[in-house]
């Protein structure tokens, strides 16, 4: 106890009750506090959770609404054109390389061209590389998927990529020239 005290005739058992009741009101007030930021964070949250419901209803009915819709002409433009594409530009994508062994050049006698080709094309769109790129017109076309060989890379095992080949059958008379004469 102070001097102070002593003179203003504070006795130690007020000043210590005063103490107490200072503290338990800050306790109390902390509390208070902590419940409100609970309560606020817990009604954004809800808040959030709304607006995440809306804006997926929202979409979910736009998007509906969009598939009753007939097609626009913007979509009918863009089939237009792709129909009109010329097969000139995926010619050279479909024909990868000629094959050129001792057993393709043996088969070139006979009017069969071998002939390395993308892995996903048809027999029907070789057909028509062939007849855009070389000028005639294949009879038959006849395509075999070629296996990665294993190769040793030094101590490393690996596999060379696999390749899809196509046969082409020529009519009599008709020939590809695969290699430029000087």
């Amino acid at each position: 106890m102070t001097i102070v005290d002593k003179v203003l005739g504070k006795d130690e058992k007020n000043t210590k009750k005063e103490n107490k009741t200072k503290k338990e009101d800050k306790a109390k007030k902390e509390k208070k506090t902590k419940k409100e930021d609970k309560a606020k964070k817990e009604k954004n949250i809800k808040k959030e959770d709304k607006a995440k419901k809306e804006k997926n209803t929202k979409k979910k009915s736009v998007a509906s609404k969009e598939k009753s819709k007939p097609k626009t002409q913007k979509n009918k433009k863009k089939k237009a054109a792709l129909k009109n594409l010329s097969f000139r530009n995926i010619a050279h994508r479909v024909l990868v390389k000629p094959v050129i062994t001792e057993k393709a050049t043996q088969l070139q006698a006979k009017g069969v061209y071998s002939f390395y080709v993308y892995p996903k094309a048809n027999k029907i769109e070789i057909k028509k590389a062939i007849k855009e790129v070389f000028n005639v017109m294949p009879e038959k076309v006849r395509t075999i998927k070629v296996p990665g060989k294993s190769v040793r890379y030094g101590r490393q095992m690996g596999r060379t990529k696999k390749r899809k080949k196509a046969l082409v059958f020529l009519k009599q008379g008709d020939k590809i020239e695969l290699t430029s004469k000087k």
